[in-house]
């Protein structure tokens, strides 16, 4: 043992390898500041029972007591958080609050599928996580663009912008009633928590097909408009203009025919001897039969009928009727007469002879 009695506390040799069981020097301030060794390891217990910032646990993990203020300094090394209340490193969230300047969607192709439009671009795998905004509209323009205006998306024609949110590079857009006849057009941005890419580039479709609203609703259907009615060659000749493209959808025509001696009658659609036909087209031809040749007038009106049963007529036309016998020629006659003769004879059984 060296001799340091004799020697200043600053003058002791230095322990090289200081261990929780080494004494150390203190002056207890509950004793008149006596001087008395203390264990290093009741010292370690004191610093941690009485910091601010960290606390033991019993299972000897430390936590902390105030809030941890990194000063800008940064954590490395950490692993990768698996549980609810892990932290995370920067690579499990990059693709979520990375800048997304440099990603540029491509054009969404659109195709009918009568129901619905289906949108699709083409799938971004880097940064990979994000989700697609579809963003469209429909007017009458075949060239409509859909641009980003700040943090606006607007359509050069001042349509109304509507969009669909997918996690997938796929959207379906539900087709509304009367949009057959005009104009679709779509972009599509991409975003991740943060940040959205620009706008690509519009696509445009032109809607040719009805959808299942335009084929079947409780519309009552345009009534058909400049109706006529001629009567020639022993024929009812009925026309009306046809309804617009977008009016006609689902639609059918029905043509009402009443034949009799009375000179004004309005059709009700309820009578006996009505006469009924329907066509895709508003024009129709009835032949007058021998039968009816012996009727004064013909009454007619036209009736567009959708698909869900719904029907719309216009006024009651009338036309005097006339039996036209030059339609039939000679040759014509005469065949009929040598028919009627081969079937008839005299009363005493002799033939009739054709003249």
């Amino acid at each position: 043992m060296s001799d340091n009695n004799d020697k200043m506390l600053h003058e002791l040799e230095e322990s090289g390898t200081p261990v929780l069981a080494d004494l150390v020097f203190t002056a207890d301030s509950t004793a008149n500041y006596e001087p008395k060794k203390l264990l290093l390891q009741a010292l370690m217990e004191l610093f941690l029972a009485q910091n601010p910032v960290i606390q033991v646990a019993d299972d000897g993990t430390f936590g902390l007591r105030n809030p941890l203020d990194a000063r800008g300094k940064k954590i490395h090394n950490l692993p990768k958080g698996a549980d609810t209340k892990d932290a995370v490193r920067y690579d499990q969230i990059s693709h979520m609050i990375q800048n997304l300047d440099a990603v540029i969607p491509t054009p969404p192709s659109v195709s009918d599928q009568s129901a619905f439009l289906r949108l699709i671009t083409s799938s971004i795998t880097e940064p990979f996580g994000g989700f697609y905004l579809f963003y469209w509209c429909i007017d009458e323009r075949e060239n409509t663009q859909i641009t980003r205006d700040g943090g606006s998306i607007v359509a050069d024609s001042g349509a109304t912008i509507y969009f669909e949110g997918s996690v997938a590079n796929v959207a379906n857009v539900p087709k509304s009633a009367a949009w057959r006849g005009k104009y679709f057009h779509c972009m599509v941005c991409y975003r991740n928590s943060k940040f959205l890419t620009p706008a690509s580039p519009t696509s445009h479709h032109y809607i040719r097909k009805a959808s299942p609203i335009d084929l079947i609703n409780e519309d009552v259907p345009t009534v058909p408009t400049n109706q006529a009615l001629s009567i020639q060659n022993n024929q009812v000749i009925i026309g009306a203009d046809a309804l617009s493209e977008s009016s006609s959808v689902g639609i059918s025509y029905r043509f009402d025919i009443l034949l009799n001696d009375a000179a004004e009658t309005t059709i009700g659609g309820n009578e006996a001897a009505l006469i009924t036909f329907y066509s895709s087209t508003p024009r129709f031809v009835y032949d007058i039969p021998f039968a009816q040749t012996a009727k004064s007038y013909a009454h007619v009106r036209i009736c567009a009928v959708s698909a869900y049963g719904r029907a719309s007529a216009s006024g009651t036309l009338h036309a005097p009727l006339s039996f036209d016998s030059s339609l039939f020629n000679e040759d014509l006659l005469d065949y009929l007469a040598l028919k009627i003769s081969e079937k008839v004879q005299t009363q005493d059984g002799t033939p009739l002879t054709a003249k």
